[in-house]
């Protein structure tokens, strides 16, 4: 799978699933995707997806069956997430950035208020994400996280503010 033309709402039980797909390099298609998922967000192992764009129109986030609300991992060359810029509000379920070798911020995500957690506990994990400089896109997170915070391995991070 190189795009996504024609597939629509790749939606599973409300929740949209880009998930080990070895070839695809956009998914600017997907901009019919529009308004809240009630599940989840999830986009891993993409390793030539360098940006998120097509995502403009997602505005919120619900949980999926793992507790996670947004779940990106092991995209070696995605850059940018900035596409999920529209996404508002508190997350019901857990955020998890991890091994996104090529992500040097987390500018996009400004909109997120607070996070629940994921079925491991887990409110907030960003780990293994190599050239990660900024987690300043995460501080409009306010409150008490009702799970762990997990910032491990992020070798260019200096500083959670």
């Amino acid at each position: 799978l190189r795009r996504v033309e024609g597939l629509g709402r790749n939606i599973y039980q409300d929740s949209l699933y880009l998930v080990s797909n070895t070839m695809l390099q956009s998914i600017e298609a997907l901009s019919a995707v529009r308004g809240s998922l009630s599940g989840a967000l999830t986009i891993k192992d993409n390793p030539k997806l360098t940006t998120l764009d097509g995502l403009e129109g997602i505005e919120g986030l619900g949980k999926n069956s793992a507790g996670n609300s947004l779940y990106l991992a092991s995209n070696a060359a995605l850059a940018s997430i900035k596409a999920l810029s529209g996404v508002r509000g508190s997350f019901n379920g857990a955020l998890c950035i991890t091994g996104n070798q090529k992500l040097t911020t987390l500018d996009g995500l400004e909109g997120i208020e607070g996070l629940g957690k994921n079925n491991a506990g887990s409110s907030l994990t960003i780990m293994h994400n190599l050239v990660l400089s900024s987690v300043e896109a995460l501080s409009s997170i306010r409150g008490h996280l009702l799970g762990g915070l997990f910032v491990t391995d992020n070798a260019a991070l200096l500083s959670l503010q």
